[in-house]
């Protein structure tokens, strides 16, 4: 950034910052990496929607990690499926591609639970992270059987589009 101050009046001047494409860094962890949080309950799972309220991660986005917070232990149902889909629900990426993979009542029975997706066992968990979006990303939970209570929250950590040159 350059100041030049006038010798008569001692007004200063500024001519802005210096463009260095990043060369030299210096940008701030914080807007370059952004979190996401959904919290549902059982009986209200996030669906996709063209509703302007429900929040959706940028096209190009690139999720790094997604965690899933038990809040109130969770009873009765089999397992939840959790994906990123589009606006009309398709997943996005391959369809394999997901957050978890059957998470199952076992995994959720407990308030201390955190489940990051990257270190789940099911057989596609983790494939939808650190791969760019190719469409705008809206949480979608889907329940295999009848759970009777519960309540959860999917906190995602990921890399705005464009943060890198």
């Amino acid at each position: 950034m350059a100041i030049e101050i006038g010798a008569i009046r001692t007004v200063s001047k500024n001519f802005g910052t210096r463009k260095t494409n990043q060369k030299y860094g210096g940008r701030v962890a914080n807007d370059l990496i952004k979190t996401a949080i959904w919290t549902f309950s059982y009986d209200d799972l996030p669906v996709a929607s063209t509703n302007l309220l429900t929040f959706t991660l940028p096209v190009g986005s690139i999720p790094l990690e997604a965690y899933f917070q038990v809040l109130t232990v969770f009873a009765g149902g089999t397992s939840y499926d959790i994906d990123l889909v589009d606006s009309a629900g398709t997943a996005i990426g391959s369809g394999t591609d997901k957050l978890w993979d059957l998470i199952s009542l076992a995994e959720i029975d407990a308030t201390t639970t955190v489940l990051p997706a990257s270190l789940h066992a099911g057989t596609n968990s983790g494939n939808a992270l650190f791969v760019p979006l190719a469409s705008a990303g809206q949480l979608k939970v889907t329940a295999a059987g009848t759970f009777t209570a519960g309540v959860g929250a999917v906190i995602m950590e990921y890399l705005v589009p464009g943060a890198l040159p």
